[in-house]
């Protein structure tokens, strides 16, 4: 996807429609992220390091800011926290992935949502809206409102904080409205990107299916806890590893981690500041809210189901828990620098616990957890089939118990180190600072090394001369039977009819499964991700799909391993092999008869069947005025992927097919007339046409992103009359007496005590 948008944009195009999933699709990859464009540099992958450091610089900055504006920290508590902060469990799961990236801009949204509510600052409003704005284009969508959802919450915790007794007066009407002004602009300058995202993801059967009350993961219970402080107790997703929970790593209460040290050691000494107590209870808070659903805490999990805010994956909010974590161990080295450390007696439970856990960790070294112990290795002796996709071989099962035994060991040196660290907080607290900030550092860069490795794509995907030879051949779309998911299919330069874009475009997706074989794999959050189509060979060896694929273009079906018996490849390699299907259509025709039927339900049930023949009958959902026999020629000229150029050639009126994904921000113009565009076979476009010569042009222009560049031209335009009226205010509307103040504070010759 980043090697795509990259060739975009040195395209002098701007990066709207994706070509090589669900037969060329809305692009909903956050493209105008600014750690994404920095990546969309180039497509060398040395800028995946370049745009890592912008991020983590970005996230450490503004915790950084915040500890120091906001929570009011001296400089080395809020250093450490800084340098802590982006290396916490959700950024390290997740580099690599645009799922994040939305939450380095948290410190900063919390930061201008503090200034705003205290009222004090005109242009605290300003920078609340230029984070928003950051916020939602940086990732994924979710994630960004999630970012915003927990900066409402502490945003209102800081009005009752700093207005309970005061709700009437100027100071807090105002804060309230710069807060609602704030947040209102930046998701107006934010729309570009916004508006197209939810008018595409409206046509998802993801989404769909989240409204209906489906959960792809659904809240664990106090089994997740534990994974808070063990990140890596039930296993990794990583080689060498493997993975006892049913979820994956990077979706878990694992994503929490903020460092065993930092959670159950330095946080607790939060509560010896006095002047941060609220600040500690407002963390606790909302650490609660970041793992209530992990936890499957009553109350809270109904909350977070409610229409609206069940279109969010809340397993994800853990982020939240991992800066309150971070913010309560600033707070208290705070407590450490200027000496208000004082023994209370619940510090022997965080004690307790870190004791206990160093105490099981290294026991759990020469008792390793089930299956791990016993049970992969006697199915594997025995011959029985393996439940477990990881391993495949004895050398696989050592390697993991070692990496077990290695994980274990070193939890039982982290929480040992943290038991003694409140040993020697019991007998001395001078010098701790260094010793426990470096500790901290220590104790995360220990997590994140060698955790999510970016190199070179060829060492993740070498060369495969089958599939090269493929993407060389005639065009035509592929599919894989039981390989080459359609994410990979692309990074060969191969258009997969299936997809996989978090969407899940319903329309295109019904189409899929009505082709698919019965046996295929089908996951909730990717239903065409994997799909095996019906296969079937003739006595001659030639290969043969259901109908409504030919219709799609398939021209390719891939295979792994040895090909189907009785087939002759067309192209085969060591290890992979692709068979033509010479029914493949392609992309545009002209059928010969059109048929309404208004029936979602009978028309796939008519597209499914095989005898099916698209080039006699196409069906749409509206009456079109046509003879009974279409004729005519159409041909393919030009193609960017938002730009199609068809040539036709037409006896008679008919109805031109192009068999790409239909979508309402296509449009179609004939000659340069715009002509409406009709959903034709149930997902793919049509456009009536009259006879003569012609060209049909097919736009991606959607009304959203328009209707986005006013919105945001209007939000801009405000906050730049906004910052000039307080500018002017600031400089020329104040008191003469106060300004010579103002003036003589600021004057740099002024010295003295009382300066």
């Amino acid at each position: 996807m980043r090697r795509f948008t990259a060739s975009e944009w040195r395209a002098g195009r701007v990066p709207t429609v994706m070509p090589y999933e669900f037969c060329g699709a809305p692009l909903i990859w956050p493209k105008f992220s600014p750690f994404l464009l920095l990546e969309s540099c180039t497509q060398s992958p040395r800028v995946l390091a370049w745009a890592q450091v912008a991020a983590a610089f970005v996230a450490g900055l503004g915790a950084y800011l915040f500890f120091r504006r906001a929570l009011d920290l001296s400089f080395w508590p809020a250093v450490i926290g800084a340098w802590c902060y982006p290396l916490t469990g959700t950024f390290i799961f997740w580099q690599g992935y645009p799922t994040a990236l939305s939450v380095y801009w948290l410190p900063w949204v919390l930061l201008a949502v503090e200034k705003t509510a205290l009222g004090t600052s005109a242009v605290a409003p300003i920078g609340l809206s230029v984070a928003t704005c950051l916020t939602l284009i940086s990732g994924h969508l979710d994630m960004g409102g999630q970012v915003l959802l927990v900066s409402g919450l502490y945003g209102f915790a800081r009005l009752l904080w700093v207005h309970s007794k005061s709700w009437l007066q100027r100071r807090a009407r105002q804060a309230v409205a710069g807060l609602v002004a704030g947040w209102t602009l930046g998701i107006l300058l934010a729309t570009p990107y916004l508006l197209p995202v939810v008018e595409y993801a409206h046509t998802g059967a993801r989404m769909a299916r989240r409204t209906t009350g489906l959960e792809e993961r659904p809240p664990v219970g106090l089994a997740a806890l534990p994974q808070t402080i063990l990140p890596d107790l039930y296993g990794s997703m990583a080689t060498g590893s493997y993975r006892c929970a049913p979820d994956h790593q990077a979706e878990s209460s694992a994503a929490t981690y903020a460092g065993v040290l930092a959670t159950l050691l330095v946080a607790p000494l939060a509560s010896c500041s006095r002047r941060h107590r609220m600040y500690a209870v407002l963390f606790v808070l909302l650490s609660g809210v970041g793992l209530g659903w992990c936890l499957n805490v009553p109350g809270l999990v109904d909350v977070l189901r409610m229409p609206g805010l069940n279109m969010m994956s809340h397993n994800r909010l853990v982020f939240v828990a991992s800066f309150a974590i971070v913010s309560l161990a600033a707070i208290g080295l705070e407590a450490l620098h200027q000496g208000k450390f004082v023994w209370r007696g619940y510090m022997w439970l965080p004690f307790g616990v870190l004791a206990g856990l160093s105490v099981w960790c290294a026991y759990r070294t020469t008792h390793l957890p089930e299956p791990m112990a016993t049970h992969i290795l006697n199915d594997l002796m025995a011959g029985r089939p393996l439940r477990w996709s990881q391993i495949e071989n004895l050398g696989q099962v050592k390697r993991a118990q070692a990496w077990f035994v290695c994980s274990f060991a070193a939890s039982a040196t982290w929480c040992g180190v943290g038991a003694l660290g409140w040993i020697a907080l019991r007998r001395k607290q001078a010098a701790l600072l260094p010793v426990f900030g470096s500790l901290m550092l220590a104790d995360l860069l220990w997590f994140a090394y060698g955790r999510a490795v970016q190199c070179d794509r060829a060492l993740y995907f070498p060369t495969i001369p089958t599939l090269e030879a493929v993407a060389k051949a005639a065009a035509g779309r592929v599919v894989g039977w039981g390989c080459l998911p359609s994410r990979l299919s692309s990074v060969s330069g191969l258009r997969d009819v299936r997809g996989y874009d978090g969407v899940d475009p319903v329309r295109m997706v019904d189409l899929l499964l009505a082709a698919a074989d019965p046996g295929s794999p089908k996951f909730e959050y990717a239903q065409t991700l994997s799909l095996i189509p019906k296969v079937s060979i003739n006595p001659q060896g030639e290969i043969r799909l259901p109908p409504l694929l030919d219709m799609l273009g398939v021209r390719y079906v891939i295979f792994r391993g040895a090909p189907p018996p009785n087939t002759h490849p067309n192209f085969q390699g060591p290890d992979y092999s692709a068979i033509e299907n010479l029914a493949a259509m392609p992309r545009c025709f002209v059928p010969r008869r059109v048929e309404v039927i208004t029936n979602d339900s009978a028309r796939l049930a008519k597209l499914a069947s095989t005898e099916f023949k698209p080039r006699e009958l196409a069906y749409v959902e509206s009456p079109v005025a046509l003879p009974a026999s279409c004729r005519g020629a159409v041909k393919l000229l030009e193609e960017i992927p938002a730009r199609i150029k068809l040539s036709l050639q037409m006896e008679t009126a008919g109805l031109v097919v192009l068999a790409d994904m239909w979508d309402q921000g296509w449009r179609a113009y004939l000659n340069g007339c715009p002509v409406p565009i009709l959903q034709t076979n149930h997902a793919i476009r049509g456009v009536v046409v009259p006879p003569g010569a012609g060209i049909l042009e097919f736009r991606y222009q959607p009304a959203s992103l328009a209707w986005g560049l006013r919105l945001a031209g209007i939000a801009a335009l405000t906050l730049s009359i906004w910052f000039a009226v307080v500018h002017c205010l600031d400089r020329y509307r104040l008191p003469a007496t106060l300004r010579r103040r103002v003036e003589a504070i600021r004057s740099p010759r002024l010295t003295g005590p009382g300066f």
